[in-house]
């Protein structure tokens, strides 16, 4: 499935709103996820997540999508406070090879954060940003993700940085712009 243009500007609309509730909270506040089933007739819910671990984040998505099934929604929407990687300078400080594949780059990644944790918050600083994350997933959608990444600004407030992509997300058919371990596909 390729994007519509009703995918655009719905997921345009969702980064935009991720940005304006994440900029009314200081850089060390905490932001609550959130996640949005669009329904079937045209009704939407938003249902305010509370997680403080990966174990607690995939289960608040496993109800929401539990949710979204039931409702037979037409696709689901997570909002996200999370942390980028910055592919580009995570290859060079762990010396990975350029062009590798997605599963070899993938099993590199779970290798080096699982020694650390498990927390991309845990790896050098140089390596991951701060992100507002959308995703969206449904049968009417293909997996479709935007990020915004921001910094702490001189006041302790939220400034927006220009996005770029790593290379590897911006080609079309890539595992990594079209697969989440998170948001996988709850209709089926």
């Amino acid at each position: 499935m390729t994007e519509t243009k009703e995918t655009i500007d719905l997921m345009e609309m969702m980064i935009e709103h991720a940005k304006v509730q994440r900029e009314v909270i200081p850089y060390s506040g905490c932001f609550h996820p959130m996640a949005f089933i669009f329904g079937a007739a045209g009704n939407t819910i938003m249902i305010i997540e509370n997680w403080h671990d990966n174990v607690q984040k995939r289960k608040a998505v496993g109800l929401a999508m539990w949710k979204a099934r039931t409702d037979k929604a037409r696709c689901m929407c997570l909002v996200t406070d999370a942390r980028g990687l910055k592919y580009d300078a995570f290859m060079e400080h762990y010396k990975l090879p350029k062009g590798i594949s997605v599963e070899m780059f993938r099993r590199e990644y779970y290798r080096i954060l699982r020694q650390h944790g498990g927390d991309l918050g845990n790896l050098p600083a140089n390596v991951w940003e701060d992100v507002m994350t959308v995703m969206a997933n449904g049968p009417e959608m293909p997996f479709t993700i935007r990020m915004a990444a921001y910094k702490c600004g001189p006041k302790g407030e939220v400034v927006w940085m220009e996005q770029t992509l790593p290379e590897a997300m911006k080609k079309e058919d890539s595992e990594i712009v079209h697969k989440s371990d998170l948001l996988v596909d709850w209709w089926s």
